[in-house]
């Protein structure tokens, strides 16, 4: 009798076991947006949870911190920007990439239509409001690109109110508004915009969004979970972007379903990464690279434990 009690114990425990859901704390970039679409579909459709997991997304008081919290261990994992990763690793944060979320740039400098500004020599003396200093990395060589003298900007950080600064006309320009949401929402203020691209002033391609745990992270099995569920949830989001956009809005309707995250929704859809928890090392190496030769970083990241392995 007594064996047969520690026999069905034993079941009992390993049951529990196996069916225990593990808690994973993101912080994200910026407020929810359709840039987030894959967390939040997978979140809303249940996905995490099938893969044991509750996640639970946290939107950060200032959007140059959510990295360094988790360098912090304050939280599993951060959204970020491969230009912010890179130059974390350069500063020696024990940062690993485990996640793309977009994989092409978004980022751009924009200008109202009506300024007459059709080149970024025209900003020469003029204003630029920025967020984190990341958003600005590249922009002294966009300004140089073909040019034989370099236009002088005046770079004034301006928080969240990126499209804020640009209506108002505290600033004359902006780096680092998203060509799927700045855009939007600036043209639903009645401005036509003028957007300058990164990658058509010899930046190399990069991944916008990232996803980075520590570098010692404990949670590696709840990662690839976590990487599943984002794969499952970008196929939903091909498949049935109109059902994926329900989800998407049923986190948080009163914030979420407005026409400004609609048209980024609908411009986002193809810029999610089908393959999220790929590597791409190559890439960044390349793209460090390119930081290192026109003297944005000063050394070479790291790149020995900066990636999930598979």
């Amino acid at each position: 009798m007594m064996f047969k009690k520690l026999v069905l114990l034993t079941f009992v425990f390993f049951s529990l076991q196996s069916h225990a859901v593990q808690t994973l704390n993101v912080v994200l970039d910026w407020i929810i947006n359709p840039s987030h679409g894959p967390i939040i579909v997978a979140k809303q459709k249940g996905y995490f949870h099938d893969e044991g997991l509750n996640v639970i997304l946290h939107e950060p008081t200032d959007p140059a911190m959510p990295a360094k919290l988790v360098a912090a261990k304050k939280f599993d994992l951060a959204v970020t920007y491969q230009e912010s990763f890179t130059y974390d690793l350069v500063h020696h944060l024990p940062l690993m990439k485990v996640s793309t979320l977009i994989s092409s740039p978004l980022n751009c400098v924009m200008v109202l239509k009506k300024s007459g500004i059709t080149s970024l020599s025209q900003l020469d003396g003029k204003k630029l409001g920025y967020s984190i200093p990341s958003e600005i990395m590249t922009l002294d060589v966009m300004l140089a690109y073909k040019q034989k003298k370099a236009p002088k900007v005046q770079k004034i950080q301006v928080g969240w109110n990126i499209s804020q600064s640009l209506l108002s006309g505290q600033v004359d320009a902006v780096s680092g508004g998203f060509r799927t949401v700045e855009k939007n929402q600036m043209n639903l203020h009645g401005e036509e915009v003028t957007l300058f691209y990164p990658e058509d002033y010899g930046v190399p391609q990069y991944d916008e969004l990232i996803i980075v745990a520590h570098q010692k992270t404990k949670n590696i099995a709840a990662i690839q979970s976590f990487n599943r569920a984002l794969t499952r949830a970008v196929q939903y989001i091909s498949n049935h972007p109109d059902q994926a956009w329900l989800s998407f809005v049923s986190y948080d309707k009163k914030k979420l379903e407005n026409t400004l995250n609609k048209r980024s929704w609908n411009d986002s859809l193809i810029r999610y990464d089908h393959r999220p928890g790929a590597i791409h090392k190559s890439r960044y190496i390349t793209y460090a690279k390119y930081l290192k030769k026109h003297h944005i970083i000063k050394s070479m990241p790291d790149f020995s434990h900066a990636f999930l392995q598979q």
